[in-house]
């Protein structure tokens, strides 16, 4: 796969539709006309940026499946 479609499926998966500024907010950049650079193809993607995606994304994924723990053991006692 290419870096823009890696971006775009990773960016989705983060914030959904709304993606260029969630990203662009969690990277803490000014503008999210990199990000559509990097989206396009027309810029190549840093590795360093890379490496922050995918800590976003274990973050969300470890956050995802706690509160999935924490709502599963509330339910049961329901």
């Amino acid at each position: 796969m290419s870096d823009a479609s890696d971006i775009e499926r990773a960016g989705l998966a983060l914030y959904g539709d709304r993606w260029h500024d969630g990203l662009m907010k969690a990277l803490r950049m000014q503008s999210a006309k990199r990000i559509k650079a990097w989206d396009s193809g027309a810029l190549k993607l840093p590795e360093g940026v890379k490496s922050e995606i995918i800590d976003l994304l274990r973050q969300r994924g470890q956050a995802a499946i706690q509160l999935a723990d924490e709502l599963e053991a509330a339910w049961r006692k329901e």
